[in-house]
């Protein structure tokens, strides 16, 4: 799981004093080369347009990947030399090669960042249609300091690296077929710097829905909402096993570390599962999705998609292949630090057509992914949180 940090380090000057007349030796071989520290995690928004013009049919898709993906090897510049290194001096590629390696491992051990070599993504153009897709990557950059011991001193090395590009959102605007030039198919980048913070919430008292809003197709870059298929809105207890949960003010309490689960639950294969729910300052809730009813092994045969909110912003989906131990598959996850509201209402958006998985926190496109396991199931919600959480409610549609 993806984790970013800012860490404050101070870079201390190695001073390097020669005694005496004697000849100073040249070591090229370093003794040792130390843990990389990491001064800086950040992420860079870039904004990608394509615009596609399938206005006679003739471009029903448009692949596009990551234009920088391949810059992801680190540039190296030496602050202080020693061991015949000095500022300015190319680093040798062997040793360039040892530091790229450490600084590899460590931020996949620390930080969970590990290097995604293909970004591909094929847009999907009907015909008669002239779109302009804007996608936003999100790139992690990371800045730090490696120090190499040589026999007559240390060298400081500072490097700078992209470490991580994710699928930050995705959306699609028509254009235009009369007097659009066919020839259109421009790409356009920029962007902006916006390191990360960790924001402390602030208790606020948790506010009462007066009703659940009217039923309308989730937001999704991808799928269209079709037939409402299902809809709670937590009036009555009888349409659910509760085991310890509760009805009240027209929501579903789930208590710490329980689930609730439908009386009844049908099982869905293509389907947009739309909730609304509140969770407090920290904790963790999952939706189970295509659910085995009865289970393929253990209880838990499903794809989970959960949310970690608090110290560890983040949305993760998972492959279950039963509750015992090393069953758990980790599939994805995603940064939600800029996107959770704690101590307030969220919504969530999971459009799930053949093997293809889209998921959106309020109105925005945290990723998306394929998985093979299972092609249809019930769905079940889940609490492992420290404190309760509320739905409002819940509604699956067909996808057009």
């Amino acid at each position: 799981m993806k984790k970013k940090h800012i860490i404050s380090i101070v870079l201390t000057a190695f001073i390097l004093v020669s005694c005496g007349t004697s000849t100073r030796n040249t070591y090229t071989t370093p003794q040792q080369i130390n843990e990389p520290q990491i001064a800086e995690i950040t992420p860079i928004f870039e904004t990608q347009i394509e615009r596609v013009n399938n206005c006679d049919g003739t471009n029903p898709t448009y692949n596009v990947s990551y234009k920088t993906i391949e810059t992801q090897k680190a540039t190296f510049e030496i602050s202080v030399g020693a061991g015949g290194l000095v500022t300015g001096t190319p680093i040798p590629s062997a040793l360039e090669v040892q530091l790229e390696a450490k600084i590899t491992a460590a931020l996949a051990k620390d930080y969970g960042l590990t290097a995604e070599k293909n970004h591909d993504m094929t847009l999907e153009n009907p015909p008669g249609t002239y779109l302009e897709h804007t996608i936003e990557w999100e790139v992690t950059r990371v800045k730090g300091l490696v120090e190499v011991i040589y026999g007559d001193g240390v060298a400081q090395v500072v490097f700078e690296k992209i470490a991580n590009v994710e699928l930050y959102n995705r959306t699609s605007v028509p254009l235009g077929c009369n007097g659009s030039d066919a020839s259109a198919l421009s790409t356009i980048v920029n962007s902006s710097e916006t390191p990360i913070t960790i924001l402390e919430p602030q208790p606020t008292l948790a506010p009462q829905p007066t009703s659940s809003p009217v039923p309308q197709a989730p937001p999704s870059s991808r799928f269209t909402a079709g037939q409402l298929l299902y809809e709670e809105i937590f009036d009555n207890a009888s349409a659910w096993i509760l085991e310890g949960n509760r009805i009240e003010d027209g929501n579903l309490i789930i208590v710490p570390d329980n689930d609730a689960v439908p009386q009844d639950s049908d099982i869905y294969t293509d389907f947009i599962l739309e909730s609304r729910f509140y969770v407090p300052t920290s904790g963790s809730m999952a939706f189970y999705l295509r659910h085995q009813n009865p289970p393929c092994d253990d209880w838990n045969c499903s794809i989970q998609i959960v949310l970690y909110y608090g110290s560890n912003n983040s949305l993760a989906a998972r492959r279950f292949l039963g509750a015992s131990s090393g069953k758990q598959e980790d599939i994805k996850s995603g940064n939600i630090s800029s996107i959770i509201k704690l101590n307030e209402w969220n919504t969530i958006s999971v459009a799930v057509r053949g093997n293809t998985y889209e998921i959106t926190l309020n109105e925005t496109l945290v990723f998306d992914f394929v998985d093979n396991t299972y092609t249809s199931g019930a769905f079940i919600i889940d609490n492992a949180g420290p404190d309760e959480v509320k739905i409002d409610y819940v509604r699956i549609y067909a996808i057009q």
